[in-house]
């Protein structure tokens, strides 16, 4: 079925081209929304950063002394902080 672009005198079929690049663009938007919804789905299931969240400074500083007590441990964390940034902000 022909796609069709509106002009200021009525609108004029759409070349193959110009086609092809219409639907590449709202290909790349959906895969872009599923990409985001799946990032918030991550988010909102992750319990480690909802509880860091939804703490104090006073019971963050708790949490982490009594969980963060190595290297490794304190690099995962901060893995997992990272990752939420770096998909939710950046």
């Amino acid at each position: 079925m022909p796609m069709f672009r509106a002009t200021k005198n009525g609108s004029v079929q759409l070349t193959a081209e110009e086609e092809a690049e219409l639907l590449a663009d709202q290909a790349a938007a959906t895969a872009e929304n599923d990409r985001i919804a799946e990032i918030d789905a991550t988010v909102k299931t992750d319990t480690i950063i909802n509880q860091l969240k939804a703490m104090t400074n006073a019971e963050f500083d708790a949490w982490w002394a009594a969980n963060v007590t190595t290297a490794a441990e304190a690099i995962n964390v901060l893995k997992r902080v990272v990752r939420v940034l770096i998909r939710r902000v950046l």
